[in-house]
This record gives structure tokens, sequence and C-alpha cells, in this order.
């Protein structure tokens, strides 16, 4: 926290991505912030349950916007009352960009990538989960081929 004191000072607005932890250092910073709240999604949720603390640092006039992971999300905190939600794109989906490589798909074949993240442990931990379920639960009735991308 004495770090984010320090060199908060001289920012003009903090950037926050995560939950109650990034927004809570965010206004502590004293600083207007912005997050793009990256744990919480409707889809996943239903109605999202922020609880008491991260809805107030979400309320907060230091807080001037909250970007969400999704628009199901954006609109189901619009309608509970946080105005300021808004989605505008995943960061996370959203930039990949082509680096090219012929990945031999066959035209005319649905494909689905299989990205299971880029931090170890987690990303083994969620391939092995992802192929589970793809062997689990096989597209039925498709003309439909799956894709593991390596990190």
């Amino acid at each position: 926290m004495q770090a984010v004191w320090t060199h908060s000072r001289h920012c003009d607005l903090v950037v926050a991505t995560g939950d109650i932890v990034a927004a809570a250092i965010a206004h502590a910073s004293n600083r207007p912030y912005i997050i793009f709240l990256s744990a919480h999604s409707s889809y996943y949720e239903g109605r999202v349950d922020l609880g008491l603390i991260l809805w107030q640092l979400l309320c907060s006039e230091k807080c001037l916007a909250v970007f969400t992971r999704d628009a199901l999300t954006a609109a189901d905190l619009n309608r509970q009352g946080l105005k300021k939600a808004q989605f505008v794109g995943n960061p996370v989906m959203d930039n990949l960009n082509s680096t090219g490589k012929d990945l031999q798909l066959m035209p005319g074949v649905r494909t689905i990538a299989l990205l299971p993240g880029s931090r170890l442990p987690e990303a083994t931990n969620n391939l092995v989960l992802l192929l589970e379920l793809h062997f689990i639960n096989p597209v039925s009735g498709s003309d439909c081929v799956s894709a593991v991308y390596p990190i």
C-alpha cells in the first residue's frame, strides 16, 4: 500500500483490474479510478452479487467507470442501480491478433479453439478441465472439430 500511496500522487487516474482487492487499492489511492471488473459475470452468477463493500467502492464518486467482461453483466449491474457499469469489449479476447501461422483448418468446418490461459499451473489445470468437458460432452450432431492452441 505504501507504493500505491507514493506513486499514485503523480497519477491523474488509476486503472484497476480485478474485484474487491483491486477496487480497494484503487480507492485507497485517493485518486479517481476506473476498474475492469474481471471476476464477476452474470453468465455464471445469474444476478451478480458484488457484496456491500465492493458495491460501495464502485458507487464511490472516485470510481469514474466500471467496465464489465460482458454485456449481460453490464446490463445486470445497470438494472441494480450501478449506472456507470458498461461493456465496451473484453480486453482478454478482443486483442487477439493473427500470427499468420497456418493452423491447417478445414474450410467449411466449424472449429472451437480451447484457450486455457497463460499462467502456469492454472493454464494446465484449465486445459485438463476443458479437455475433460470436451470428451465427456462432445458436440453431437454437428460438423465441428476442436483445436488446442499451445501456449
